[in-house]
This record gives structure tokens, sequence and C-alpha cells, in this order.
């Protein structure tokens, strides 16, 4: 199963109605980084910065080993 980051967390920014400036602030993460991530500039981010987004936001991520 394939899972879409970048609209997913779109998807729930857009449910709290808050902004990429303000999750960078929230999240302690560089602003254009989110920006380029989430508006299609790059396919690539960072573990670490999608790690405090995805934890932020109340996603939790496992690891399932077939």
């Amino acid at each position: 199963m394939s899972i879409n980051f970048k609209e997913s967390i779109k998807e729930e920014i857009k449910k709290r109605g808050i902004t990429i400036n303000q999750l960078s602030q929230i999240t302690g993460q560089s602003r254009d980084s989110l920006y380029r991530f989430l508006n299609g500039k790059t396919q690539a981010i960072h573990s670490s910065t999608l790690e405090a987004v995805l934890d932020y936001l109340g996603f939790d991520l496992t690891h399932k080993v077939q």
C-alpha cells in the first residue's frame, strides 16, 4: 500500500486551518522546505522534517514487515 504523504499533510493542514508558515513555526522545520514539498517544487523531504510534521499532525507511522 502506498501512502501519499503530501496529500495527507495538505488535507490535514487545510482541515485545521493552518498555513505552511504556521506549520513551520509550530514544528520548527524550514518553511522553504515545507513549501517546496507541499507545492510540488520537489519530491524529496528530509526524514526528520517529515517525521516532525506527521508527529504534530497526529499521524502514526509504523513499518509493517511482511
